[in-house]
């Protein structure tokens, strides 16, 4: 199987009029506006939007300010917390059967603390190792969703510096605080959220995105898997996630074997997808750090680089980002509209 180039040209930053805008079809509680809709659009939510354009950003009624909800030092706040239905249970309790050929999995990847930290306030954020590498990989073998409980612009503010724009362009979809079908009220609140992955499951316009659709085939928890630092917000697939230690401030893992996070994912990546059933998969064999799920980033096959420029060269003062909001636990950048 091949994977990237350690070299190839990773992470950088686009300017506004550069950065590929995602256009979704508008919330019933936005002023009308024309806009292309395109696959892997969630369907608004509570009132909410699915999305949003960085140029021209709607204003949202009974939303706090960004800076009167980043100065609050409020408790994080607890939902319910989402149970397993029994027929996901059901399934993933089968024992899972070896494929002849690997398939696809749909990766849906978190991203502050899983692919990069972000402090609150900051302008700037730092990528895991090997973060290029691992992108590349998955690109060339998966199919990528982006899914953070930051909100819509940061969430585009962020992919429009990981991933060149044709890259970004194949991602299934760049989800955002607004899919988590939260109130208004809660939005605008420090809270803890769930990704319940059964809305992507169920969503129209990525059942054709499936590479046997043709056939019947479809995303489901036999080819799906959550990377992310946190395995609470899988509460309702609990074996559907990869949880991955989460990536803190100072960024102090090496790029050494035993410290590669984002290269054991990899090794594990590799595994689950030669089996029928990726939840059944991980429910026998969860992902575990320094268990055997090593991946030689040197050793491997070079594949076409698609994410930004060279690791490292991220901005650390990007002129035109202010500090986050509601997004406290996700991070993020924001463009100033």
């Amino acid at each position: 199987m091949e994977a990237s180039n350690p070299e190839v040209e990773a992470l950088g930053a686009l300017s506004l009029d550069q950065a590929p805008l995602r256009h979704v079809k508008p919330a019933r509680d936005y002023p009308a506006r024309r806009a292309k809709k395109k696959l892997g659009t969630p369907p608004p939510r509570n009132h909410l939007s699915s999305s949003s354009s960085l140029s021209k950003l709607p204003k949202v009624p009974l939303r706090q300010s960004d800076s009167s909800i980043a100065l609050r030092k409020e408790p994080l706040q607890h939902l319910p917390v989402p149970v397993p239905n029994v027929c996901y249970l059901a399934h993933a309790s089968i024992p899972p059967t070896p494929l002849s050929t690997p398939q696809r999995l749909l990766v849906v990847l978190d991203l502050n603390g899983t692919l990069l930290y972000r402090s609150r306030g900051s302008s700037s954020f730092h990528p895991r190792p090997f973060l290029p590498e691992f992108l590349n990989y998955c690109l060339a073998n998966h199919a990528l969703l982006v899914w953070s409980s930051a909100t819509a612009p940061n969430v585009s503010a962020i992919c429009a510096r990981l991933f060149q724009p044709h890259a970004r362009s194949t991602l299934l979809g760049e989800w955002a605080r607004d899919t988590l079908g939260l109130t208004n009220e809660q939005y605008a609140s420090r809270i803890q959220v769930y990704k319940r992955l059964d809305r992507i499951w169920d969503n129209p316009g990525l059942s054709s995105t499936h590479p046997l659709a043709h056939e019947g085939g479809k995303w489901s928890q036999v080819n799906t898997l959550l990377i992310d630092d946190s395995a609470m917000k899988a509460s309702a697939q609990p074996y559907s996630v990869v949880q991955i230690p989460e990536f803190v401030k100072g960024g102090a893992e090496k790029k050494t074997a035993e410290n590669d996070v984002l290269g054991q994912v990899v090794g594990y990546l590799e595994e689950a997808r030669r089996w029928g059933d990726v939840s059944a998969f991980s429910r026998e064999r969860p992902f575990k750090m320094n268990c055997g799920w090593g991946w030689d980033w040197k050793e491997k096959k070079n594949v076409k680089p698609a994410v930004r420029k060279k690791q490292g060269s991220i901005p650390r003062e990007e002129e035109g980002y202010i500090s986050s909001d509601a997004d406290e636990e996700e991070g993020g950048v924001k463009l100033e509209g």
